[in-house]
């Protein structure tokens, strides 16, 4: 990829995107339940966990024809980060109020889901390396290779925007940019990051914005 690795984590860490970038797959539906979305967070000294839930809405336009819901659906979108760049993602939905958010056990027996790895490493100050593995128990390949194609789309999409973002930070710098709530998370993995960088190298702490 044409941008850092840091700029490519940013974007795992803030899903409001979600809703406008990729409204043709996985951000189908009313963009302000992504925006308005219940976060559960667990922070710990190599990474944290975030849980992204939108509650009683309708399943996305990528996997609407993998089950047949009668009505609405309640969805997770689990990113587990452990710094500095290995993320796995666990994603999937359930009937609404049908006990996802309550129970894990039941999210994984009664749940379509799937689950994600992120790989990130440097290559140069401006490239990376980014590997992307997809799992799930779609019963059949004509699912399967549905659901690919969605994320062939989904993925080309995120790169034109981190590349594009690469290419105005480079022009104008970082340094005007104000966070806005939606940043929380990314913000949170910053600070994480600076504490780590700064126990390898204390010469290299550099103070990151409250949110």
């Amino acid at each position: 990829m044409c941008s850092n690795s840091t700029l490519l984590i940013d974007n795992l860490m803030d899903l409001s995107h979600v809703a406008y970038l990729h409204k043709s797959t996985v951000g189908s539906g009313d963009p302000m339940a992504h925006v308005s979305a219940k976060f559960d967070v667990e922070e710990r000294a190599n990474g944290l966990k975030f849980t992204k839930w939108i509650f009683d809405t309708e399943p996305p336009a990528a996997f609407a024809n993998l089950r047949d819901y009668a009505g609405k659906i309640d969805r997770w979108s689990e990113q587990d980060l452990f710094s500095p760049g290995s993320l796995f993602t666990w994603i999937g939905m359930m009937e609404a109020g049908a006990g996802a958010y309550e129970s894990e056990q039941l999210r994984a027996e009664k749940g379509l889901t799937q689950r994600l790895f992120h790989g990130m490493t440097p290559e140069t100050e401006d490239s990376c390396h980014y590997f992307f593995v997809w799992a799930s128990d779609f019963p059949n390949d004509d699912m399967a290779d549905s659901i690919w194609a969605s994320f062939e789309i989904l993925l080309e999409e995120d790169r034109m925007m981190v590349d594009a973002q690469a290419e105005r930070n480079r022009e104008f710098g970082e340094d005007h940019l104000v966070p806005i709530a939606s940043d929380d998370i990314r913000m949170r993995v910053k600070r994480i990051m600076t504490r780590l960088k700064s126990a390898e190298d204390p010469s290299n702490a550099q103070p990151v914005a409250q949110v």
